[in-house]
């Protein structure tokens, strides 16, 4: 009889304690959590700051420093934006590894890695074109938590943190819910490495079917930010590097956007190069079928 009491008292004192463990685990999550916004918070004042360097450049000659092509360079609006955000990185998240488009990797060892394209555009930029833009993720191991684009030319900025929506300035951002193919509008991306023949056969095939508009204008997270906030419904990205789709990527779907593979199936890791996304699983089939399955 004693035994029995005993051991109802143990279970019970365990009972107890794991209740106990588990809600100091929920809170200390929860704090984290709220401190990790907080910082968010702060790092995206930080990255509409440092568009002020890529709007002091803009329009003026600038030196240009050729990377793996005549048409892949670096400014010096680049590398000293990508300057401004690591030492903001430094500074919020000091224990985060860094990889930067300009700079290369800084390995802390951490799980978690920010990716950075400080000139988005530079072609268009360098150009007068105004149409470039500042991108940021933070991923977790291979998983993209968190994006921010910046427009410095419009003063928008757009981020999202995985399962918390998207947004503008602020404001939460949607997709459109335009489905008929004859209304939308699409951007292709291919990457410098893409040969010129299977580039110009893609843009080709999307000429050719029954769409409202296809866009070229060298500048992803332009375009990502626009699928998010429902001006185009679709993005076609062919291979193109991790650093200028990631932040795009989160703010898209964060913002409902949905993606595939080129053949239409499930994208199993966000570091995936190549897919279809779009404002709604209708648009993505119709690509699919009409287009992207011919290029895989």
């Amino acid at each position: 009889m004693q035994t029995a009491i005993f051991l109802q008292s143990e279970i019970f004192h365990f009972k107890f304690i794991y209740t106990i463990l588990r809600i100091l685990t929920k809170l200390i999550l929860t704090f984290l959590a709220t401190l990790m916004k907080e910082s968010y918070k702060d790092f995206i004042n930080e990255i509409r700051k440092s568009g002020k360097i890529l709007n002091d450049y803009f329009g003026k000659q600038i030196h240009i420093h050729q990377k793996s092509s005549d048409v892949d360079f670096r400014t010096a609006a680049d590398v000293e934006t990508e300057e401004a955000i690591i030492k903001s990185i430094e500074k919020f998240f000091p224990d985060y590894n860094i990889f930067g488009e300009e700079h290369g990797e800084i390995n802390k060892g951490s799980e978690y890695t920010f990716i950075i394209d400080p000139l988005d555009g530079t072609n268009n930029f360098v150009l007068g074109i105004p149409v470039f833009t500042t991108n940021v993720a933070l991923m977790k191991n291979d998983e993209i938590i968190f994006g921010v684009i910046n427009n410095p030319v419009t003063n928008d900025i757009y981020y999202a943190a995985k399962g918390e929506g998207a947004f503008q300035n602020g404001t939460p951002i949607k997709v459109s819910e335009v489905d008929d193919e004859t209304k939308i509008t699409i951007s292709y991306y291919c990457a410098y490495k893409t040969p010129k023949q299977r580039a110009a056969e893609f843009k080709s095939a999307l000429q050719y079917i029954d769409v409202k508009r296809v866009l070229d204008l060298w500048c992803p997270g332009f375009c990502f930010t626009n699928l998010a906030v429902g001006n185009i419904q679709s993005i076609i990205v062919d291979d193109i590097e991790l650093y200028d789709f990631a932040a795009g990527r989160i703010i898209a779907t964060e913002a409902g956007a949905k993606i595939c593979s080129m053949s239409g199936n499930e994208i199993k890791k966000d570091t995936e190069s190549s897919f279809v996304i779009s404002s709604n699983q209708k648009v993505n089939e119709f690509l699919v079928s009409t287009v992207t399955n011919k290029f895989i």
